[in-house]
């Protein structure tokens, strides 16, 4: 039977699987009637729903089994079970199926991203790399991506390009506040304790309940010889976070 005609709702639910405009859809696809492949669209997303949510278990697997089973031709299959395997602990049947996945969903930038995290797990600094530039060349605006780089450069020890990355993030998300952590890390590491302040006060502004970044400042201040001020941050940062105070001696 010839298919039906597609409606603007179900051609964007088929978009968004890869079943219109793509390969897949036009070799594999052809004599199916679209709307018999929502039902498929709805499980891809119950299944990124609960990954999303870390809900991982043993049935996650056996229904991603069902839709490959149910949906061959749909591309972004590799990518759930990467994610799946992830979550479960199995690095390398991720690795082999994110592979598997940006091979087959070049302009997937979720799957590039989880896929360079992975890399970067694994230590391979060299593919995680090419990966996160891959993904900010398609999307320079990708401030997450971004900072994982960021974060690539200062573990390998290019701390003058981590330094880099994380001036743009803070140009481009300035109420970010993790960027401007970094930043006062980095500064700090470099000796640029007055810069560090800086971060440090920008990032306390945005998270002023955070006792964490408080202690950061501190550390600047006191790096500057300002006792008073890095005391008085000092003690706002253990009444905020008790835990974190050093044992009385």
């Amino acid at each position: 039977m010839k298919p039906g005609p597609v409606d603007a709702e179900t051609r964007s639910k088929l978009t968004a699987l890869g079943y219109i405009n793509t390969g897949a859809g036009r070799s594999k696809a052809r004599s199916i009637d679209p709307k018999d492949r929502i039902a498929a669209f709805e499980q891809y997303h119950e299944i990124l729903n609960r990954l999303s949510e870390r809900r991982v278990d043993p049935s996650v697997f056996e229904d991603l089994k069902k839709l490959n089973a149910a949906a061959p031709e749909l591309d972004g299959i590799s990518f759930l079970f990467a994610w799946a395997y992830e979550s479960s602990g199995n690095k390398q049947e991720a690795r082999a199926n994110y592979q598997l996945a940006v091979d087959r969903q070049p302009d997937n930038p979720m799957a590039r991203a989880r896929y360079a995290g992975l890399l970067i797990s694994l230590r391979d600094w060299g593919e995680a790399e090419k990966q996160l530039i891959e993904v900010l060349r398609r999307d320079p605006s990708d401030y997450k991506s971004r900072n994982n780089l960021a974060g690539l450069y200062q573990m390998t020890g290019r701390k003058a390009q981590a330094l880099e990355e994380v001036r743009k993030i803070t140009e481009m998300r300035p109420r970010y506040s993790a960027a401007w952590q970094n930043l006062g890390r980095l500064l700090g590491e470099s000796g640029n304790w007055k810069e560090a302040e800086a971060a440090f006060g920008h990032a306390t502004q945005l998270e002023p309940a955070n006792a964490a970044i408080r202690l950061r400042l501190a550390q600047a201040l006191r790096a500057q010889g300002k006792l008073e001020q890095a005391a008085r941050e000092e003690q706002q940062a253990y009444r905020l976070n008790p835990a974190l105070q050093p044992p009385k001696r």
